[in-house]
């Protein structure tokens, strides 16, 4: 999840570095990891403890201190759990198993963790209760293709989608049909309830976008993966085995994500705890507690980082010319950035950049 605070006013009282940094510092505290998950859990903590077992798998960018609350909060409840995050990330929590998975691409950590995660809630029984925590990275920190796609393959095709420009809501269409665990095929191998606490780093909040969804329903199919991959050139650069897998898929049933209705659900929930929504809230009030005005897209931010940073750096030229006081101008979302060469940096950086060419 992407977020932007800027603030615009006369030279005399517009606001500067520290007031900008203050929204953020605002937005980024509502939407702490460990805070969501205690508030979640408390409401819930005694219909979980009803479970004979509760294993907890935490997966994401956040899924340390995810865990770390979970395990505050059901202290003793726990029997098992496995954490999955970036190298570099916080990671170590109490109890609970640790992997490092590739980000933002797959790796042999990424494949391990999946295994681990299989062997895990195979163990389980149809009165156990399985607490999954979600955030950003998911999708490449537990990754393990489906049959006939080695981990090189899968490694190439999310390489190759990032690198194209296609939005988030595309990427991930693909990923979940090339991964064991992903489009709701983990809660297919799970016996008992799940409940899953998710922090949204995708515009829309979608939950089968989030951590390539492996807890809900997927309404995509293979034929969608097919066209995403045709759309933006790539079917033809995709691993062969990729693409064998897709035209399989299209033709065989059993080889499709588990559907709406799917009986894989049946004793499964789902709440996002914290997303983009909750930052913005949280920036906005603390801009008002200081006196400013504030104007917020309305819209998600989304689509080629050059273009819309230029188009932000457009839209606050004009804003200026009409604020009389000092205004915050607030936004998030996820841009997306078509690699065409060698190069250095990442999206926000390329949007702002864009963004201060227009207002220079």
């Amino acid at each position: 999840m992407n977020s932007l605070t800027t603030g615009l006013g006369s030279p005399r009282d517009r606001f500067g570095r520290d007031e900008i940094l203050d929204l953020l510092d605002s937005g980024m505290a509502a939407v702490e990891p460990g805070r969501l998950v205690r508030r979640a859990l408390e409401r819930s903590a005694m219909e979980l403890r009803a479970a004979k077992r509760i294993a907890v798998l935490a997966i994401g960018k956040a899924g340390a201190a995810m865990a770390e609350a979970a395990v505050e909060v059901l202290s003793g409840a726990i029997v098992a759990g496995i954490v999955v995050t970036p190298a570099g990330s916080p990671s170590r929590v109490a109890g609970l198993e640790h992997h490092v998975g590739g980000h933002p691409l797959p790796d042999a950590g990424s494949a391990a963790a999946a295994g681990a995660i299989e062997r895990l809630v195979d163990g389980l029984t149809n009165d156990d209760r399985v607490l999954c925590l979600l955030s950003g990275g998911g999708s490449s920190l537990v990754a393990a293709p489906i049959g006939g796609v080695g981990l090189a393959d899968l490694r190439r095709a999310f390489e190759l989608l990032l690198e194209s420009g296609a939005a988030i809501d595309e990427v991930n269409i693909v990923r979940r049909h090339l991964m064991r665990l992903s489009g709701g095929r983990l809660a297919r191998r799970i016996r008992g309830r799940i409940t899953t606490l998710a922090l949204s780093d995708v515009p829309g909040d979608r939950p089968e976008a989030i951590a390539s969804g492996p807890t809900v329903p997927d309404p995509t199919t293979f034929e969608d993966a097919r066209e995403v991959l045709v759309r933006h050139g790539l079917w033809a650069k995709v691993p062969s085995a990729v693409r064998r897998a897709v035209e399989r898929g299209t033709h065989a049933a059993s080889d499709e994500t588990p559907k709406p209705g799917d009986s894989a659900f049946a004793g499964a929930e789902f709440l996002v705890v914290g997303s983009g929504r909750a930052f913005l809230d949280a920036a906005a009030a603390r801009a008002v507690q200081k006196g400013a005005s504030v104007v917020r897209r309305a819209e998600a931010i989304a689509g080629e980082a050059c273009v819309v940073g230029a188009a932000i750096g457009r839209e606050l030229s004009r804003l200026a010319e009409v604020v009389t006081v000092p205004t915050a101008w607030l936004g998030a979302g996820e841009t997306t950035v078509t690699v065409r060469g060698p190069g250095t940096g990442g999206r926000n950086q390329e949007a702002a950049l864009a963004a201060a060419l227009e207002l220079e």
